[in-house]
């Protein structure tokens, strides 16, 4: 299978899962068939993309998301942390401030957490993705 029409494919079961996801919880208030439907569709990619002859990414590729992924949860953390004091500075504002501002802290502390988990995972060599080469 060629990359384009594995772009394709991806993009065709997006649609599918954005419009039954959609329209099943608007509708009928199911929220057990998009979640199978998601999972279904998910596996579904991963068998198509093992069938791809191409190389899907290479080492400069990766580079670039690891530095991109530091700098996005950098940007996150100095954002949230900014609101989170703004939001509980002005609690007397507004009660819910003081709980936005909790759950901004505690998603924040989560980030920056498993960012280092899994950077320390990887540091000592661990590989939780795999290319086909290293198969």
């Amino acid at each position: 299978m060629t990359l384009e029409k594995y772009k394709k494919i991806r993009l065709a079961i997006t649609v599918v899962i954005a419009m039954v996801f959609s329209q099943t919880i608007v509708l009928s208030n199911n929220y057990f068939l998009p979640i199978v439907l998601t999972i279904a569709m998910a596996s579904l990619l991963m068998y198509f993309k093992s069938k791809i002859k191409e190389v899907l990414a290479d080492e400069r590729d990766y580079e670039i998301g690891g530095k991109a992924a530091l700098v996005t949860i950098q940007i996150y953390s100095w954002i949230t942390s900014i609101v989170m004091f703004l939001l509980y500075i002005f609690r007397d504002k507004n009660p819910s401030f003081e709980s936005i501002a909790f759950t901004l802290a505690y998603t924040t502390c989560f980030l920056m957490l498993s960012y280092r988990i899994v950077f320390k995972y990887y540091a000592k060599g661990g590989s939780i993705l795999r290319s086909a080469n290293e198969k």
